[in-house]
């Protein structure tokens, strides 16, 4: 009885153990078939092309030798990253060229017409590449506004602010100055040729006087001129000049508590404490009362640092 059930044991062993390498078997056959029809995973880069490319809109690399560290960062963080080049590379044509100038990364239309001069953003491939394309839409969508026949062109200019296309901002210009009567567009234009140091204003400025017979926009005409002269004076108190002929010729604007807190600070930062506390004491005296409390705050803060200079 005792050796039947040896027997038995035995012969159980040897099933288990048969059953064991067919499966072994099995699995090193399965393994050996992945091997060989296995396809070899390939880094996914960036199709960089040296010339102009017919493929839709493109991203312009002028590369510079000496590396900078955002290029660095660039290459790392952006182009190397996959989520980056599957979102852009059936959008997007890379175009890479030498300079001898500053690197720089333009971001152009179809034809190589700048759209707006890129950089590095933080964030990854994916953030970047849903930055890039954001702005290739918002480009279109000014651009075919800007094709039809009575476009809402001040919220055009707006988006073409946004977007930092100098290109369609001046198309905007043109087609605002044309078709509108009132002054928005002039004064506009007045604040960026102003900023860019342009020629001689006095005929736009002249221009805008014409259109604006309410005066509508000569607070903001006095704030241009006030940081043009920030920039440009030698003697920075002469900076105040055009704030302080606007409130003077327009004793009755709603605004002038506005102007008068601007000069408070631009006297605050020079350290002439007297100037000042004079035009906070003035703004407050015409300002609306929801904002009283706040300029009391500044007033206060004023008063101390006035008495801390004279101790």
């Amino acid at each position: 009885m005792t050796s039947n059930i040896h027997i038995s044991i035995n012969s159980y062993t040897w099933v288990i153990m048969i059953s064991a390498l067919r499966i072994k078997y099995i699995f090193l056959f399965l393994v050996s078939l992945t091997s060989l029809f296995a396809v070899p995973i390939q880094k996914i880069t960036i199709d960089w092309q040296a010339g102009p490319s017919e493929k839709g809109p493109q991203l312009i690399y002028l590369q510079n030798e000496n590396r900078a560290d955002w290029e660095e960062k660039l290459e790392k963080e952006i182009f190397q990253d996959p989520e980056f080049v599957f979102a852009t590379r059936e959008k997007l044509s890379f175009i890479k060229n030498p300079t001898k100038n500053t690197s720089s990364l333009i971001l152009a239309d179809e034809n190589g017409k700048m759209i707006v001069q890129v950089g590095f953003l933080s964030g990854g491939g994916k953030k970047y590449s849903e930055h890039l394309l954001s702005l290739v839409e918002m480009y279109v969508e000014i651009s075919l506004a800007l094709s039809s026949q009575n476009p809402d062109l001040k919220s055009l200019y707006e988006k073409a602010k946004t977007l930092g296309s100098l290109d369609l901002i001046d198309q905007v210009f043109e087609r605002g100055v044309e078709s509108d009567q009132g002054a928005y567009f002039l004064v506009e234009k007045y604040a960026l040729l102003s900023s860019q140091d342009s020629e001689d204003l006095t005929d736009l400025r002249a221009e805008i006087s014409k259109r604006d017979v309410k005066n509508k926009y000569g607070s903001r005409i006095a704030l241009i001129d006030f940081q043009k002269l920030m920039q440009t004076e030698d003697d920075s108190k002469k900076a105040v000049i055009p704030l302080l002929a606007y409130i003077e010729s327009n004793k009755d604007a709603k605004d002038l508590w506005k102007i008068e807190m601007v000069i408070s600070q631009f006297f605050y930062n020079q350290e002439l404490y007297d100037e000042a506390l004079k035009h906070a004491r003035k703004c407050y005296k015409q300002a609306p009362e929801r904002v009283k409390k706040q300029i009391a705050e500044k007033i206060r803060y004023i008063r101390n640092a006035l008495r801390q200079s004279r101790s």
